[in-house]
């Protein structure tokens, strides 16, 4: 679900060709063996800023962020849907004398933001926008965030207040520029969006606000069309928000313009390198609400019941999803090198008893990955591939037909293990927002393990409350996520007509 970081230092023909660059410098090893000509890993980014109290340049790092809801009001007022969530990197690590004073009023501020950004954004990628681009509504946005995380994180309950009342300024100057038909197609408005579904997402104390957020968010996208979105901050702005309208489509079984082949390659024509791995694989997910709501149609159009033929189609469309996300992985596991070491298990891992009795850890060892990118791809993969497969084992189950259901279990439990072996490595990365994206691949591996082996399920559920309000994370959302409805499986009260 949410937004995937790891911004790469590899040179640019390494990043180009997607192989792994050494690192080394002046030149790495790879552009020397293949003759080409290598500009150095990849540094600071610049850019210009016409500010009148600041130098002609000064550096910015900006990245975009995820989903809001805290029984406080959402963004949404009659016209204009409510605010999107997703994990996303968002926000921008300016320092104070490089700021308006209308966006940074106080050194306290200023303060909030910087903690903000080392503790949430240290793996976010740099959004370089125009000179003059206004973002007056994102960077109240954002102050209200690092001003609630701060006090949050500190105990302090004035500056939690203070950060709620920011809260809601912000929120109230968003909504009025949504109810702008020029204002709600900004720049700023999409940022100012993603920056208060991550606070949603962080403090949010609603199972279903971060949706609310998210579904809004793409109504914003569907009014601008695909074409707005080539210049590269949109550009990035919209792969960081994907993953949260795809699991958000998912939940309300609706439909997402984000299967549409428009939005699968309009956005990236300027860019098309940015199209890489992980965002051909969003691609493939997007196609997954597609196949619940036809099965709902189905179902409902003919009061509860679906004939044969209907079923089989159906199937077939599950099917053809499969293959894709198959395919997928063949082509990635032909290009990719070694992206995890395997280590030994902590002692927090969970245990069954041997014939002896003595208590073992369930898996031997996790998986430590080489970046956040690479742990987010293996867990949306494994994540996908278990809902899809679960979706056709419960047409199986309708069609009576069996004879994949043994190979499909036994892919379903290898790909949820994984998963699970994957969380230590989050958590250790939990400050960083595109931890979150685990939190999408964890509500699948408890469908297939937790519900059927208890002490899988009581760590899965144990982790869950780390993540949303442990020492070493705040993901308000996690702590309702079992909570949520199962997208992925047919209700076996549900009745096949052979006639």
């Amino acid at each position: 679900m949410v937004g995937v970081g790891g911004r790469s230092k590899a040179c640019d023909n390494c990043r180009r060709r997607r192989v792994k660059c050494d690192l080394t410098t002046p030149e790495c090893n790879r552009c020397f063996k293949a003759k080409l000509k290598c500009g150095g890993i990849r540094g600071f980014s610049f850019i210009q800023y016409s500010g009148s109290n600041c130098p002609d340049s000064a550096p910015v790092k900006s990245s975009l962020p995820s989903p809001p809801s805290s029984g406080r009001s959402t963004i949404a007022s009659p016209e204009q849907p409510a605010v999107m969530t997703t994990a996303i990197s968002a926000a921008y690590m300016i320092p104070l004398r490089f700021l308006e004073p209308s966006l940074m009023p106080t050194a306290m501020d200023d303060i909030f933001v910087t903690y903000t950004h080392k503790h949430l954004l240290r793996e976010s990628e740099d959004i370089v926008v125009k000179p003059g681009t206004d973002r007056t509504i994102t960077g109240k946005c954002f102050v209200a965030l690092a001003t609630t995380m701060f006090g949050l994180d500190n105990r302090q309950k004035p500056v939690v207040q203070r950060g709620l009342r920011k809260y809601g300024t912000a929120l109230k100057a968003l909504n009025n520029a949504l109810g702008d038909p020029k204002g709600s197609r900004s720049f700023d408005v999409l940022e100012a969006v993603i920056v208060m579904a991550l606070f949603e997402l962080l403090v949010g104390d609603r199972e279903d606000g971060w949706i609310g957020h998210a579904r809004g968010f793409e109504q914003l996208l569907k009014v601008r069309g695909p074409e707005s979105m080539q210049e590269l901050p949109c550009v990035i702005i919209l792969e960081r928000a994907r993953s949260s309208i795809i699991f958000a489509a998912l939940i309300t079984h609706t439909g997402t313009i984000l299967s549409r082949p428009e939005w699968k390659s309009i956005p990236w024509l300027q860019h098309p390198e940015r199209k890489d791995p992980l965002q051909l694989l969003i691609d493939i997910v997007a196609d997954c609400p597609e196949i619940f709501v036809r099965r709902d149609a189905m179902l409902v159009g003919q009061m509860g019941a679906a004939d044969l033929a209907s079923l089989m189609s159906l199937r077939s469309q599950a099917r053809s999803v499969l293959q894709d996300l198959e395919a997928w992985e063949k082509c990635w596991a032909s290009t990719a090198l070694s992206r995890w070491t395997e280590v030994a298990s902590p002692k927090t891992t969970p245990t069954h008893a041997d014939q002896h009795g003595a208590r073992k850890p369930i898996w031997a060892t996790v998986l430590q990955y080489h970046t956040l990118y690479d742990a987010s791809i293996s867990t949306t993969f494994n994540g996908a591939l278990i809902l899809v497969m679960m979706f056709i084992q419960g047409l199986n189950l309708l069609l009576q037909d069996l004879e994949q259901s043994g190979l499909l279990i036994k892919r379903m439990y290898s790909s949820a293990i994984t998963i699970c072996r994957s969380v230590d490595f989050h958590l250790e990365r939990l400050r960083d927002v595109s931890s979150s994206s685990i939190l999408f691949p964890m509500r699948m591996a408890y469908e297939v393990v937790g519900k059927t082996d208890k002490d899988i399920g009581a760590w899965l559920a144990y982790q869950l409350k780390i993540i949303s309000s442990g020492p070493s994370g705040r993901w308000a959302m996690a702590d309702h996520l079992l909570e949520m409805k199962a997208a992925s499986t047919l209700s076996s009260g549900d009745v096949i007509e052979t006639a």
